[in-house]
């Protein structure tokens, strides 16, 4: 209620009420409180006009500057914003319900909610005006379901260089949803549907995310799905492990998750199965005394868009006895970067290598193993070394040789 406290002998003749009626009159002698507006609406402007006892018609405006709009607005699930500007002596946004807090800047009273399960609910907001008259007024606070999270198609993996086609199992009703290419979910979708197809996506990274966002009725649920790219398995290891005059095998040790191995012996063309154990070597026949031939190996992966790079190899027959080459290039291209004695009926070697300067920097008593050009880890410059070989044969011959190799790079 409102109460005014007239002068001593004031009479009250009329009270205009804001929708055009009047209260009943009265008069009302100090310090008698005036209470004709007791249950009547707060909103709006009211007159209140009175006489004294000289017989003076004074007009005192009275009005409450505190004013509910006729309707509220509908607000949906999630944190929100409810603001009124008003002029009272307190007034504050009642506790409970989700409210997480409430601030005032001003005669603006703002609070924000959160509604844990969709429902309606009704947040009351009380004012206290300057005589202690206490005004509630609620909003009703409509919280929409969020969409339901989305589960997706098993076919995630895939090999490299291909696009992977993304699809939403559970798909809602009056849901929107948009594919994103990054965790920035404000910008332009990359594509919109319950269905995505993902860029081409190469071998790296090995796992690629892609975020989509579905909306329904102004809420909004995340999800992520992962993109696996199917790896290669290792490249395979390929060296010479045996020569004769008309044979070259190769060998390598077994690589992780490989199925199985193939070899070409024709620069690639055509590729076959190795002809050794468990697939593991493989000997090339038909070949004359010297003869250099290149082999391609390749590890095949579960799937054939896993198989391996191809892994090149070389070797060259042997003679009969004894074959020192005179020059060779250690440029890691895979051809004549190692020098070494060749000989079908080498049995054993004691080999050194020096330096122009008389510096040793090669020697070896191992016959499989040549000298890469290095000395101490280092490559050896370009030039020419001169080398000193014993060799003994099978077949109980000793061979001494001296002469000199140019390295070339």
């Amino acid at each position: 209620p409102y109460t005014y406290v007239s002068t001593t002998g004031a009479n009250v003749t009329d009270v205009v009420a804001p929708a055009g009626d009047y209260l009943p009159r009265t008069e009302g002698p100090a310090p008698t409180p005036f209470t004709l507006l007791n249950g009547s609406p707060v909103n709006g402007n009211w007159i209140l006009r009175y006489c004294d006892n000289w017989g003076a018609d004074n007009g005192t405006l009275f009005f409450w500057n505190l004013e509910f709009g006729p309707s509220l607005p509908r607000i949906d699930a999630g944190s929100i914003n409810e603001t009124y500007s008003i002029g009272p002596r307190s007034a504050t946004w009642l506790t409970g319900l989700g409210l997480i807090d409430q601030t005032q800047t001003g005669n603006v009273y703002t609070a924000r909610v959160s509604p844990t399960v969709a429902s309606v609910y009704n947040y009351r907001f009380r004012v206290t005006d300057s005589a202690n008259c206490v005004y509630d007024t609620v909003v009703r606070v409509f919280a929409n379901p969020r969409p339901l999270k989305s589960t997706f198609n098993a076919d995630t993996i895939i090999c490299s260089n291909t696009a992977a086609t993304l699809r939403v199992q559970n798909v809602q009703a009056n849901t929107t949803y948009n594919w994103f290419l990054t965790g920035n979910i404000s910008g332009t979708p990359a594509g919109t549907g319950a269905n995505f197809t993902t860029p081409v996506l190469p071998l790296q990274p090995a796992s690629v995310k892609f975020y989509l966002n579905a909306v329904s009725n102004g809420c909004n649920t995340r999800d992520t799905v992962s993109v696996r790219i199917l790896q290669l398995v290792d490249t395979p290891v390929v060296t010479l492990t045996n020569a004769t005059r008309f044979t070259l095998t190769f060998s390598w040790p077994a690589v992780a998750n490989a199925t199985g191995y193939q070899i070409s012996v024709d620069g690639g063309a055509t590729f076959i199965t190795p002809n050794g154990t468990n697939g593991l070597s493989h000997t090339v026949s038909g070949l004359r005394p010297y003869e250099l031939k290149n082999v391609l190996v390749r590890a095949l992966g579960p799937v054939a868009c896993q198989n391996s790079l191809n892994a090149r190899a070389s070797g060259r027959t042997l003679v009969d006895e004894l074959f020192v080459p005179n020059a060779f290039t250690p440029n890691a291209d895979g051809k004549n970067d190692v020098w070494m004695p060749y000989g079908y009926l080498i049995q054993d070697i004691d080999l050194k290598i020096f330096n122009q300067w008389g510096e040793l920097v090669f020697e070896s008593r191992d016959k499989t193993k040549g000298w890469d050009g290095t000395s101490k880890g280092k490559q050896q410059p370009m030039g020419v070394y001169v080398y000193t070989l014993r060799v003994n044969t099978v077949d109980g011959k000793v061979i001494d040789k001296k002469g000199s190799i140019n390295l070339v790079r």
